[in-house]
């Protein structure tokens, strides 16, 4: 924005008066420079008064692009930040897309179970069905680690469902987690339904299920750690 003009910068460049004429009225300003030029006579008073529209309107022009230009600036935020939304939403829909068809890597499912902020678990748990055994394995073994309840839960329950032996070693330990019931009770269910072992039994029978068929268990030192 460019400086103010002063009322005798217009003047003159109006051609309402001399160059000369102002500079004999600034050099004995002792009032407002505008009746200074009318009381020597150089000035008409409705020239004055045009000048000093002219001198308004200029105030108000450059006073209008700035707010134009403070709108502009607005604008091209709220349209930046709407083009990074719409392009997160796009990325959220297509992965959650590729979640649902089984096109993500084992790693990125994997990172999905394994961290305990990472949303769509739920959704991750499910798409296990569409991976190989081996990678359905790996993954299920995961999710028996994980730090949330809900997740070591459906785990539990889809391990039952396939009833593989290699799952054992991961169960037992489950079996001890006295803050939880509700997984402890699941894994006693899926361990009985593989191993032919009753549930309720003594935790050593799983133990030695286990020593039998060489499987190495890890047994929590804390019982009660998730």
């Amino acid at each position: 924005m460019g400086r103010k003009k002063y009322i005798g910068e217009i003047l003159v460049e109006e051609g309402l008066v001399k160059p000369e004429h102002l500079k004999e009225a600034l050099g004995e300003q002792k009032k407002q420079i505008g009746q200074i030029l009318i009381d020597k006579g150089y000035l008409q008073a409705e020239d004055l008064d045009k000048a000093l529209k002219v001198q308004v309107g200029i105030a108000r022009s450059e006073k209008y692009a700035a707010y134009l230009r403070g709108t502009l600036v607005f604008l091209l935020v709220v349209v930046a930040a709407l083009a990074v939304q719409f392009l997160r939403v796009n990325a959220q829909a297509s992965f959650l897309e590729r979640l649902g068809d089984g096109s993500l890597s084992v790693e990125e499912v994997r990172k999905i179970i394994s961290e305990p902020g990472a949303p769509h678990k739920m959704e991750a748990l499910r798409s296990i069905d569409n991976y190989t055994p081996s990678e359905r394995e790996e993954l299920l073994k995961k999710a028996l680690q994980s730090k949330l309840w809900y997740v070591r839960l459906y785990a539990v329950m889809f391990t039952q469902k396939k009833g593989n032996v290699r799952f054992v070693p991961h169960l037992i330990p489950l079996t001890l987690q006295k803050e939880e019931p509700v997984v402890r009770f699941a894994a006693g269910e899926a361990l009985e339904k593989i191993t032919g072992v009753p549930n309720g039994t003594n935790f050593n029978a799983w133990l030695n299920y286990a020593k039998l068929q060489k499987m190495k268990v890890s047994v929590p030192k804390d019982p009660a750690a998730p």
